[in-house]
């Protein structure tokens, strides 16, 4: 395995995974700052959290939970997709498929366009992919 394509991919995850986290904390930032009453008080906010190994460890998991990396690896080859498309991969029907996608989109692997009823990759989603594609690859090379 070429050592320069692993640190590629590694770079490429960590640049999805950054992007991700801004993204979540500046939703949390928003949503910590919204009152419904004029008479709500304004909570003061705290540094941002630095350590992002609990947010990792949680984007894995929901990238390899289930048939969430099923999912990943059906959009990587086939592309923007149905949910209808992606009921052969999940199995279990519209509700299930919904479920999976919607798991997938809060942890920043797929996006969901509502308008067209699509389904894609992220570019987190697509390191994740091409990272474990990477490393089942160089498992294989060191088997033979």
């Amino acid at each position: 395995m070429n050592s320069a394509p692993a640190t590629e991919r590694v770079q490429e995850l960590i640049r999805g995974l950054r992007r991700r986290w801004d993204e979540v904390r500046a939703a949390e930032d928003r949503l910590a700052s919204f009152a419904w009453t004029e008479d709500a008080t304004e909570e003061e906010t705290e540094d941002p959290d630095t350590d992002l190994r609990p947010f990792v460890r949680r984007v894995l998991h929901t990238a390899t939970e289930g048939s969430s990396f099923q999912v990943l690896d059906y959009l990587w080859r086939e592309g923007d997709t149905t949910l209808k498309a992606l009921e052969a991969v999940v199995g279990g029907g519209r509700t299930a498929v919904a479920d999976r996608v919607g798991a997938l989109q809060q942890a920043g692997l797929v996006v969901r366009d509502l308008e067209h009823g699509r389904v894609g990759l992220t570019l987190l989603g697509e390191s994740v992919v091409r990272l474990v594609e990477e490393l089942a690859g160089a498992g294989q090379e060191r088997e033979e």
